[in-house]
């Protein structure tokens, strides 16, 4: 069985594009942004990917985006929880 490329008018590729951009934001290191630039040349190459591939990679990406999502959670957590102890310090003192 021969998988066929999507033809969707650009609709899921521009989604994917979207996704991967803002994970790109989220992370700030000069060899994320090289990566996230050759993922862009290459989700756009015309023909690029079958529905299943397309399936695997937008697995990929939910995970990094819930990685993403996860790691700032606990940034904000690690923040309140080093100003809630450094208030507790000062009332203490």
């Amino acid at each position: 069985m021969t998988e066929q490329h999507i033809h969707d008018n650009g609709e899921q590729i521009a989604e994917l594009d979207r996704r991967l951009r803002a994970l790109a934001a989220g992370h700030t290191d000069a060899r994320s942004s090289d990566d996230f630039e050759e993922l862009f040349k290459v989700t756009h190459s015309p023909g690029w990917t079958t529905r299943t591939h397309l399936e695997l990679i937008n697995l990929l990406v939910k995970t990094a985006e819930r990685n993403l999502t996860e790691a700032a959670e606990l940034r904000g957590a690690l923040l309140r929880g080093a100003r809630a102890i450094a208030e507790e310090s000062v009332v203490a003192a």
